[in-house]
C-alpha cells in the first residue's frame, strides 16, 4: 500500500507567511497587468498547482488582499480579535479533512469546490488567527518606515516589532539622527529591491 505524504500542521502557520508575501506583492504591484502572472508564480512557489485560473477572479482576489492588509494595520489586540472573528465568519467554512492527489488527509477551511479567492481568504484568515492565539500581542504589523509600508509578521521576542526588516529600522534611525544634528536630507536607499526583505 502506497503511503501518501502528510501535510504538517505547521503548514497552516506557514500559510500566514504566504499571506503576508501575497499581500505585499499586491500592494507593490497595484493594478499592474503583470500582477496575475506574479501571483500565479508566487502560489506555485508555495506548492500550489494549477493557479492559472486565478486570473479569472483577480479583482476579487486583490480585494481580499486589501482586506487582510487592513487587518495587519490593527495594533489593538481586542480590535484585532474582533476583526479576525468577522473574517472567519465571512470567509471560512466548517473545518473538514480532505485527501487530495499527492497528499494524505489534511485540514481545509474553505467550502468544497471554491476558487482561489475563497481558498486564500479562508486559509490565510485561519493561519493569522492561529498566530494570534499563540501570541500575547498582535503578531503582525505594517512597517513604520514611511518609505516602505510592507506588512510583516512580528518576530520580536521582548518588544513588539515596528519594522519589517533591520534595513528599514536602520534607515529610520539614521534619518532621525541626521535630523537631530540638523543636516536633514533623506537617507539613500542603495538596496535594489524590496522583494525578499527579511
Amino acid at each position: 500500500m502506497m503511503t501518501l505524504p502528510m501535510l504538517p500542521f505547521d503548514r497552516h502557520l506557514d500559510s500566514a507567511e504566504r499571506a503576508i508575501e501575497i499581500i505585499n506583492t499586491v500592494s507593490d504591484a497595484g493594478s499592474s497587468p503583470e500582477l496575475g502572472a506574479a501571483l500565479r508564480e508566487l502560489l506555485e512557489g508555495w506548492g500550489e498547482a494549477d493557479a492559472e485560473s486565478l486570473i479569472e477572479e483577480l479583482d476579487e482576489f486583490v480585494a481580499v488582499c486589501h482586506e487582510l492588509r487592513r487587518l495587519c494595520a490593527i495594533v489593538d489586540r481586542d480590535q484585532a480579535a474582533h476583526e479576525l472573528n468577522r473574517l472567519l465568519a465571512v470567509h471560512s467554512a466548517p473545518p473538514r479533512l480532505e485527501r487530495e492527489a499527492g497528499w494524505d488527509w489534511h485540514l481545509h477551511f474553505d467550502e468544497p469546490g471554491t476558487g482561489w479567492t475563497r481558498w486564500f481568504a479562508a486559509t490565510s484568515t485561519f493561519a493569522l488567527a492561529a498566530r494570534f492565539a499563540s501570541s500575547d500581542r498582535v503578531p503582525w504589523g505594517i512597517c513604520a518606515d514611511p518609505t516602505c509600508g510592507l506588512a510583516f509578521l512580528d518576530r520580536g521576542r521582548r518588544q513588539a516589532q515596528q519594522y519589517c526588516s533591520t534595513r528599514c529600522a536602520t534607515r529610520v534611525r539614521v534619518r532621525r539622527h541626521r535630523a537631530s544634528v540638523g543636516t536633514g536630507g533623506a537617507v539613500a536607499d542603495r538596496t535594489p529591491s524590496r522583494v525578499g526583505r527579511g
